[in-house]
This record gives C-alpha cells, structure tokens and sequence, in this order.
C-alpha cells in the first residue's frame, strides 16, 4: 500500500487491556466496580476472619487433638478409677460367688431372673459385699452378674 505525504491516517486506540478483560468487564462502567473489588481486606474483615479461625480452631483442639482443661482431667481419671476399682471388685464378687455353698443352685436362679432383679439377688447373697465392709459398691453387683453369666 502506498501512503501519500499527505494523506491522514485514522489509527485505532491501543488497547492495553486485551480481549479477555474487555470481554469480562463487560461494560466501561463495570471497570470501576472491578478495581473497588480488587482492594485489600478491610479491618473489619480481619478482625472478623481472625474471629472466625480462633473459635473454628479452638473447636477442633478440643475434639480431635486432645486439649482439655483441668476439670475435665480429673473428670476422667476420675471416672477411669473407678472403673478399674469396680472391675476388680467384680473380680472378688465372682470368685466369693462361687465359693459360696449353694453356688450351683444360686447361679440356676441367677439366670431365670430378670436382668433389673439380678443386681438385688447378688446384693441379698451378700457376694458384692467386700470383707470389711457394710455394703456393695455401686456397679460391682451388675458387673459381677455379667460375668457370672458370661461364664
């Protein structure tokens, strides 16, 4: 193509921005709304974000990696003492069960009772009851009743 002195060309605007950002802001009036969204979290929002993670963060501690508190500590070895304490003590309940005289007998009537009616039967046969003491311990008849019928 030859070109004149003078002859004037019309060129065309350069567009900096390319197709794809021209194609997404749609409109010139949307350029500005895409440059506001673009700024940086607000205190608020970080505020609000670092809120968020503390409590998303401190639930998690607690249920799955095992933090607790004080309480909570001796809550369970509370609980896990008495237990063991229980267990044993079912252990000694079996073993006077069948030391007793009518031990074959008493076990019979033992497994035609009801499982509410088992714990009060062991409890009158006076197996629970531990040398040296005047009463059965809570959960030593209905454990010791599970094991002699597990037997």
């Amino acid at each position: 193509m030859v070109m004149y002195a003078g002859a004037q060309t019309r060129r065309a605007p350069l567009d900096t921005r390319g197709a794809s950002a021209m194609a997404f802001a749609g409109s010139p009036g949307r350029e500005k709304e895409m440059a506001e969204n673009k700024r940086p979290w607000s205190p608020p929002q970080i505020v609000w974000s670092a809120l968020i993670a503390i409590v998303v963060w401190t639930a998690v501690g607690f249920s799955w990696f095992g933090y607790g508190f004080d309480w909570t500590t001796r809550v369970g070895a509370s609980r896990m003492s008495n237990e063991a304490v229980v267990e044993n003590l079912a252990s000694i309940c079996v073993a006077q069960a069948r030391r007793s005289p009518e031990a074959d007998s008493a076990l019979k009537q033992l497994e035609s009772l009801q499982d509410w009616k088992r714990q009060s039967f062991i409890e009158e046969e006076q197996w629970a009851i531990m040398p040296g003491s005047d009463s059965a311990r809570s959960g030593v008849a209905d454990l010791c009743a599970k094991k002699l019928l597990a037997i």
